[in-house]
């Protein structure tokens, strides 16, 4: 996500944050629209790839993503995932499985033909 070069900080989605994170303050959040809304502070832990680490989070209660870390020092870049991170491959697609020779039978019932009764008229 890219991020207005005169922001920083760390916004959480409000739902996300449990009612003993909340650390009794709170801030104002100047948005892109010219509002400013007072927004409530939490100390949440975050464990990403480029940013581990406790940090209090401004609660925006409709935030577009979930987490948003933006221009906040000792982030990583998005190229440099810390090095205790793997890649890892959520999904196998249909050729990926192929490839690998992995078939799943699909189980379907028998049907027995004294299930099915037909009254003709």
């Amino acid at each position: 996500m890219y991020c207005e070069t005169r922001c920083s900080g760390v916004v959480v989605k409000k739902d996300l944050v449990s009612e003993d994170q909340y650390t009794g303050k709170s801030n104002s959040m100047l948005l892109i629209d010219i509002t400013v809304r007072k927004v409530p502070i939490a100390k949440i832990v975050v464990d990403t790839p480029y940013f581990p680490r406790q940090v209090e989070a401004q609660c925006l209660f409709d935030a577009t993503y979930d987490l948003i870390i933006c221009n906040v020092p000792d982030a990583r870049p998005e190229d440099d995932p810390g090095p205790g991170w793997l890649e890892a491959c959520v999904v196998i697609t249909r050729s990926q499985a192929k490839k690998a020779e992995e078939h799943t039978l699909l189980r379907v019932p028998s049907s027995s033909e004294s299930a099915i009764k037909v009254k003709l008229i």
